[in-house]
């Protein structure tokens, strides 16, 4: 639809040019609810990677607005199974979700988008490989929310 169009057309503009600004990134999050075709799939796998660069800004609001759209791309997007893992976006994501000092936002927005992610078949061996399962099962939180978020991934993992 024109719409979408006109979304993707300004979500890779948003990309290019305000990669630090966390409130651009705010509303690409918004922009994948209906799913894209092929063609759209095709001009999504171009955000992929700049989306998971953005998880290592020093901005925790940028961060989660980053995890929070791959994890909705993960939703809508199944073609760009590939491009998830050649981005190493299950990496980044476990990587900021176990910094320590982060919020338990931050956390669960990580832990929630990963979950999202280990749907996708490729994601999910490239998941399995890097055998975090005990260092989640072991993960130090007392949020309720987080914990949730990282039995929803567990058992996205058991199969």
């Amino acid at each position: 639809s024109l719409s979408h169009s006109l979304s993707l057309s300004l979500l890779l503009w948003l990309l290019s040019s305000l990669s630090g600004c966390s409130d651009g990134i705010h509303m690409c999050k918004r922009m994948f609810s209906p799913p894209p075709s092929l063609h759209a799939c095709m001009q999504l796998q171009t955000c992929v990677r700049p989306l998971v660069a953005l998880l290592g800004s020093q901005s925790e609001k940028t961060c989660s607005n980053a995890a929070g759209a791959l994890g909705n791309l993960a939703r809508n997007s199944a073609g760009l199974d590939e491009h998830f893992v050649h981005a190493g976006c299950s990496q980044a994501l476990l990587k900021l979700a176990f910094e320590s000092g982060k919020t338990p936002r931050l956390q669960q927005i990580c832990f929630f988008s990963l979950g999202t992610v280990a749907k996708l078949p490729r994601c999910r061996a490239a998941l399995l490989a890097l055998d975090v399962t005990e260092q989640l099962q072991a993960f130090p939180t007392r949020s309720k929310e987080v914990k949730q978020c990282i039995d929803r991934l567990l058992g996205k993992l058991a199969g």
